[in-house]
């Protein structure tokens, strides 16, 4: 068995134990059809759709060439310094539920959760001291590298316009973790990309852009004809590692999240329902789908590779924030940015 898929299943198995999630009811296979068609909402579980070869294998092999381009990988101090961020981060949010906890049966769990968390933290902070300070990573609009949020997990954000940068930072996302909480002005931009000297990321670029105009008509029961999508965010799962059920939160705005899978076949389960998706295949959550049922990646033998588009009407269609109805018995992610679970 690869020692990377070894790795990061034994990791995301440890929290998923931790988290009591292991023991969750199986979901539902759905099945629905393999060949190129019009999109497909899940019976059941309203507001998943599933829209078969949405992008065109030529179209794919494009969008990967400029991601191999534009998102060099870098290995630094062996990634100590990205566990101790992750690290830090989850002993911090343990602690505030625990200050937070008033109820007495809760705060014992939360405080064996805390302790291993602790010493985890202290250990990666021993290892980064020796390992000497981080090179800065590359950020810029035509070459950003990638920045690994959890264990096996590396995530990047792409505007889709210039413009975009100023209404990402109206909406606070110069603070999102996810994307380390870089500057939007240092993001990937997808003109500057249409702009690139390297015709192999110019036609990357162009791909991306027909995709993210074109899926409003192509999703026409999920997406509204006003529809925007504001920036991307392309994500690389290791063999081996997965995404734990949680809620998109409604920040930042989202009506609509769609997936495109660019490598890699892939297991996703959203509520009851879970679906096979290969390379081409977009799944989308709107309605119930998007704010009621929790979603999650299962972890495969293989890397995967995605763009997420996160839609959304201008502020005077926009609808209003819903909170989650799964706020208390799950949890929220800011576009699939990780936050502790309840014990």
């Amino acid at each position: 068995m690869p020692i990377a898929y070894a790795r990061n299943r034994a990791i995301y198995l440890i929290e998923a134990l931790r988290h009591r999630r292991a023991f969750a009811p199986l979901p539902r296979p759905w099945r629905p059809p393999t060949q190129a068609a019009a999109p497909c909402e899940h019976p059941e579980v309203s507001g998943l759709w599933v829209l078969r070869n949405a992008l065109s294998a030529g179209d794919v092999a494009d969008v990967r060439a400029l991601v191999e381009h534009a998102l060099p990988t870098t290995q630094r101090s062996g990634g100590t310094h990205a566990a101790l961020v992750a690290a830090e981060r989850e002993v911090a949010t343990l602690r505030k539920r625990y200050e937070a906890c008033e109820d007495p049966s809760l705060r014992f769990p939360l405080a064996e959760q805390l302790r291993p968390a602790i010493s985890a933290r202290d250990a990666f902070r021993i290892e980064a001291e020796r390992a000497g300070p981080p090179v800065p990573p590359r950020r810029s609009g035509t070459q950003w590298e990638w920045y690994e949020y959890e264990p096996g997990r590396r995530l990047a954000p792409v505007l889709v316009e210039e413009e975009s940068a100023a209404s990402a930072l109206e909406l606070g996302l110069e603070e999102f973790e996810v994307f380390d909480k870089s500057h939007p002005r240092e993001w990937l931009s997808l003109q500057r990309l249409l702009g690139h000297g390297d015709e192999r990321v110019r036609r990357g670029a162009r791909a991306l852009r027909r995709h993210t105009h074109g899926l409003v008509g192509r999703l026409p029961g999920a997406l509204s004809p006003r529809a925007k999508c504001r920036f991307l965010q392309l994500q690389m799962l290791q063999r081996g590692a997965s995404i734990t059920p949680h809620i998109d939160a409604p920040t930042p705005p989202a009506d609509v999240v769609a997936t495109l899978t660019l490598a890699g076949d892939s297991s996703v389960v959203v509520g009851s329902a879970v679906v096979e998706l290969q390379v081409g295949d977009v799944y989308a959550i709107a309605g119930p789908a998007r704010w009621d049922y929790e979603h999650a990646v299962r972890p495969s033998f293989g890397d995967r590779l995605t763009l997420t588009l996160r839609y959304s009407d201008p502020p005077q269609q926009a609808t209003a924030a819903k909170q989650p109805a799964g706020l208390g018995l799950g949890h929220t992610d800011c576009c699939d940015a990780r936050v502790i679970r309840p014990p």
